[in-house]
């Protein structure tokens, strides 16, 4: 069985309560309905991976941005977005939040905590999708984090037992071939599959 670190009940009710009024902007409030309510699903620790550090290669890890990313739900049977009855929620978007910058996750205060974005991309589909066939295939009960590597626009799963990464599942969208989808790679397999990819420009971060 997956899972993901720990945060509190306080902290996720936070994010929902800063999330309602960019939800409404983005006019997905209206996916949900007084019988289909929207929920919050899991909230992923999010991390980070230079380009620098891609280059350094074998034995890089990836940093913590100082955020998470919780995926917004709505039921398995909708009107618009169709779906079996009695189904699994679906993700259809996700929302950023965190404490201020330089301050840990572990020891950030629900009062600290702030929503950054709220976005109703694919991405999110992308990502429970992936969870969800982790959890089927991969042995062991590894914790998810979601990594972004901004130089190379590409997005992916890290699987850890204890502090060590055992995997990587990345989330090529639509159209992209540059990762296998729902493959597991060791992390020196995936930076080195990174290294022989065209960068993006303007997107490095030291």
């Amino acid at each position: 069985m997956v899972h993901f670190d720990q945060i509190s009940d306080a902290v996720r009710m936070k994010i929902v309560k800063g999330a309602l009024p960019l939800i409404a902007r983005h006019d997905v409030r209206t996916l949900g309905a007084p019988s289909q309510p929207l929920a919050l699903g899991p909230s992923l620790q999010e991390e980070l991976l230079t380009l620098q550090e891609v280059d350094l290669g074998v034995g890089t890890a990836p940093r913590s941005t100082g955020q998470t990313l919780s995926l917004l739900q709505i039921p398995g049977e909708h009107a618009r977005l169709g779906a079996g009855v009695g189904g699994p929620q679906r993700s259809f978007g996700h929302v950023i939040a965190g404490p201020p910058s330089g301050t840990s996750l572990s020891t950030a205060k629900p009062e600290d905590w702030s929503v950054k974005a709220v976005s109703a991309s694919d991405l999110s589909t992308r990502i429970q999708a992936a969870i969800e066939w982790i959890d089927a295939n991969v042995a062991g009960d590894p914790v998810i984090r979601v990594l972004s590597v901004p130089a190379y626009q590409i997005t992916a799963l890290t699987l850890y037992a204890g502090d060590a990464i055992v995997g990587v599942v990345a989330l090529p969208a639509q159209g992209d071939s540059s990762f296998d989808r729902l493959r597991v790679y060791s992390m020196a397999e995936f930076i080195d599959r990174l290294r022989q990819l065209p960068r993006a420009e303007g997107l490095a971060i030291p």
